[in-house]
C-alpha cells in the first residue's frame, strides 16, 4: 500500500506525462528533468519501502541516481544538506553491508561535512553511527572515538531536554525552515500602526470595509486585491523573509555566508564579504539598507568606529524605514525588522542596561506570542532574541533565565537545528554555578558540541573554563 500511494503522490506533480515520467525515472532514465524538493524526499521513502521490502537492487539503484542528482542541482547548501543527509543513512547502510567501506565513508562523510556546517542535527546520530562502525573496521580508531563523543553528546541533549530523537532521525522529518505569517494579521496590525480606520484602507480597493474586515480575520484575499492592499501599507512581500532583494543566486549565497560568518565570530571576513554583497545590492531598496547597513553598524560598533549611543540611534532610523510602532498597534516583525530590534537589545546591554534589554526583549516575544501563528513557525526570526533575552536573564538571575534556556534548546533541536544549543548551555551553566558537577555536564557537552559544529570562538572559551574551573583538561 505505501508503495502505491508514494508512486500515485509522485504522478500528482508531474503533469500530464506523470506516470510515463515516473518509470523512466524508476528505472534509471529521464533524469534531466527537474525535480521539486517535495519530489525528491517521496522517491526517497520509495526507496526505503522497496529497502524494507527485500527490493535492495532496485532501491539501490534509484538511491545511488538520487545522490547524483541531489549533488549535481540541488543548488540550496542547506536542502542539500538536509537531503543528502537522509540519501547518506540509506546508502551508507547498503556499502557497509556489502563491504565497501571507502564508498560508505565517501557518502557519509560528505553528509556529515554539510550538516556540520549549517548547523543541522537531524539524521546526524544515524550517519554518526554508520561511520563509526565503519571506522572500526578500517582501524581509524582516534576518529571513531570522537564520532562517539558527538552521537553520545546529541543523544543525552535529546534525552535530558525530553525530546525524541527519532522523531528528527525519521527520512520524513521537516524542520520549520520558513517563516510564516497571516496575511490578516499584518494587514490589521500594520493599518492600526499606521493610524488608518478600515474605511481608508479600503477606500477604492473594496466596495465597503466589510471586506477588508473578513480579510483581516482570515478571508483570504485575492491576488489583486492583496497587492494593492500592501503596496498602499508600504508592504512589500519581499520583506516577509528577512533577507535581501534580488533576483541574483550568488547575492543570496552571500547572504547565507555572512550569517555563517556571525555565527563562527569571524568578524574581519565578515566585513569582506558585506562590501561585497553591498555592491551587488539596489540599496535604495528599505529592505536591502535594513539587512546591510544594520550589520554595518553593528560591526563599526564592535570596532569602536561609532559609540553605543550612535549605533543606537542609526539602528532606530533604520528600523523605522518599514516598522511603524504606532500606539494603535504593533504587528509581528517581519525577519530584518526582528534583527534590528535585536541589535536595539544588545546596544542596551553594552550600554549597562541588561534590565531594560530584558523588557524590550520580552515585549518582542510577546508580539510573537500574541499571533495565531504557533511561536516555533516564527522560528527563524524570533530564536535569536530568545537566546539572547535568556542569556541576559542569566546574568542577574533572573527566575525566567532556566525557562527559557530550556525551551529554546528544545525549540531549536526539534527544528533540526544544533549550532546554538552551546550558547543556551551555558546560560545554564551561570543558573548552576553552586552545582558543580552539573555545571561541568554542561559546559562538556557544550564544548563537544562547539567542536561538531566547528565554532572555534566559543570552543576556546569553553576549553579554557572547564580547565579553569574544574582542573579538567581537553
Amino acid at each position: 500500500m505505501a508503495e502505491e500511494r508514494f508512486c500515485y503522490a509522485l504522478t500528482l506533480t508531474m503533469g500530464g506525462q506523470g506516470k510515463a515520467d515516473l518509470l523512466k525515472l524508476l528505472e534509471g532514465e529521464a533524469w534531466s528533468r527537474l525535480l521539486a524538493g517535495i519530489e525528491i524526499e517521496t522517491l526517497i521513502l520509495l526507496a526505503n519501502v522497496w529497502l524494507n521490502r527485500g527490493k535492495q537492487e532496485r532501491a539501490w539503484n534509484l538511491l545511488e541516481h538520487l545522490w547524483v542528482y541531489v549533488r549535481k542541482m540541488v543548488t540550496d547548501e542547506e536542502e542539500r544538506s538536509r537531503l543528502e543527509s537522509k540519501l547518506a543513512v540509506l546508502l551508507g547502510g547498503l556499502y557497509y553491508d556489502t563491504r565497501q567501506f571507502d564508498v560508505c565513508i565517501r557518502v557519509c562523510e560528505e553528509a556529515l561535512e554539510l550538516l556540520r556546517e549549517h548547523g543541522l542535527i537531524s539524521c546526524m546520530t544515524p550517519l554518526l553511527g554508520i561511520l563509526s562502525k565503519v571506522y572500526s573496521k578500517v582501524g581509524r580508531l582516534c576518529e571513531e572515538s570522537e564520532l562517539a563523543c558527538w552521537k553520545e553528546t546529541i543523544e543525552w541533549i535529546y534525552a535530558y531536554f525530553d525530546v525524541s530523537l527519532q522523531a528528527v532521525n525519521k527520512l520524513y522529518f521537516h524542520s520549520c525552515i520558513g517563516q510564516y505569517y497571516l496575511i490578516g494579521e499584518v494587514v490589521r496590525e500594520e493599518r492600526k500602526a499606521q493610524g488608518l480606520n478600515q474605511q481608508q484602507l479600503a477606500e477604492g480597493i473594496y466596495e465597503n470595509p466589510e471586506s477588508l474586515s473578513r480579510v483581516e480575520n482570515g478571508q483570504r484575499p485575492s491576488n489583486n486585491n492583496l497587492k494593492k492592499l500592501l503596496e498602499r501599507l508600504g508592504i512589500s512581500k519581499w520583506r516577509y523573509s528577512g533577507s535581501v532583494i534580488t533576483d541574483e543566486y550568488n547575492v543570496l549565497k552571500m547572504c547565507e555566508e555572512i550569517a555563517d560568518l556571525q555565527m563562527r565570530k569571524e568578524y574581519d571576513e565578515m566585513e569582506r564579504v558585506l562590501k561585497r554583497l553591498q555592491r551587488n545590492l539596489d540599496m535604495t531598496i528599505a529592505n536591502n539598507r535594513q539587512l546591510v547597513e544594520g550589520i554595518d553598524i553593528g560591526l563599526k560598533h564592535k570596532k569602536g568606529v561609532i559609540t553605543a549611543d550612535e549605533a543606537m540611534q542609526q539602528t532606530l532610523d533604520l528600523l523605522q524605514l518599514t516598522y511603524c510602532r504606532g500606539e494603535k498597534g504593533k504587528r509581528v516583525p517581519f525577519g530584518n525588522e526582528a534583527l534590528l530590534m535585536n541589535q536595539v537589545c544588545n546596544l542596551l546591554v553594552h550600554m549597562g542596561r541588561i534590565e531594560d534589554a530584558i523588557v524590550v526583549q520580552k515585549q518582542i516575544v510577546e508580539l510573537y506570542q500574541g499571533s495565531r501563528v504557533k511561536l516555533r513557525y516564527h522560528f527563524c526570526s524570533v530564536y535569536l532574541t530568545i537566546d539572547n533575552m535568556a542569556q541576559n536573564m542569566s546574568y542577574i538571575e533572573h527566575d525566567e533565565a532556566g525557562y527559557w534556556s530550556r525551551m529554546n534548546i528544545v525549540d531549536q533541536i526539534q527544528n533540526g537545528k544544533g549550532n546554538a544549543v552551546h550558547l543556551m548551555l551555558r546560560n545554564l551553566m551561570d543558573l548552576k554555578k553552586n552545582d558543580q558537577e552539573q555545571c561541568k555536564e554542561y559546559a562538556k557537552r557544550a564544548y563537544h558540541l562547539t567542536n561538531l559544529f566547528k565554532l572555534h570562538h566559543d570552543q576556546k572559551y569553553l576549553k579554557k573554563y572547564i580547565e579553569e574551573q574544574f582542573s579538567e583538561y581537553i
